[in-house]
């Protein structure tokens, strides 16, 4: 391998963030990742294409992870969206206490039974709770179908 190839291609890892936290990940030096690896390139070019090719690896590795980062926090962002659209909260214990509230509506619709809740009996009472509960489940199968997905996605990305 010629010298100048090994320049291009840590010129592209150079590129691809200035910070290079590929090489910080493989080696502790003081010296910036450039003058380290032109030293090794002068010195041994058969080392410093093996080392290149390492944080060539390492630099895919890190945006990899990075893409699974944004993979889960759109996934979550998907989830606490359509939560929020349902329960008027993205606070998990409050969802619980919420459809809480809905069971017991189904058990005990009597006591449900409010002008101010706008339910004048206990048709009115059951009705809500029932359709108030098939909207939860909706939810958890959207929720449960919204996590598979990042899995496979994150899978995907992973052994691509």
């Amino acid at each position: 391998m010629c010298k100048e190839n090994l320049y291009e291609r840590i010129k592209v890892l150079e590129s691809k963030d200035a910070g290079f936290p590929a090489f910080h990940k493989l080696i502790q030096s003081n010296e910036t990742p450039y003058i380290y690896l032109k030293n090794l390139i002068e010195t041994n070019e058969v080392e410093a294409e093996s080392f290149i090719t390492q944080l060539e690896q390492a630099q895919a590795l890190i945006e990899k992870e990075s893409q699974v980062s944004d993979l889960h926090s759109q996934m979550t962002e998907d989830i606490y969206g359509k939560m929020e659209l349902l329960f008027q909260t993205k606070n998990d214990v409050s969802v619980s206490a919420t459809v809480a509230t809905w069971e017991a509506m189904l058990k005990r619709p009597e006591n449900y039974i409010s002008e101010e809740l706008q339910l004048s009996d206990v048709n009115a009472v059951v009705a809500y709770a029932t359709d108030k509960l098939a909207q939860a489940d909706q939810y958890g199968v959207f929720r449960f179908v919204r996590i598979q997905q990042f899995y496979k996605e994150r899978e995907i990305l992973l052994n691509s």
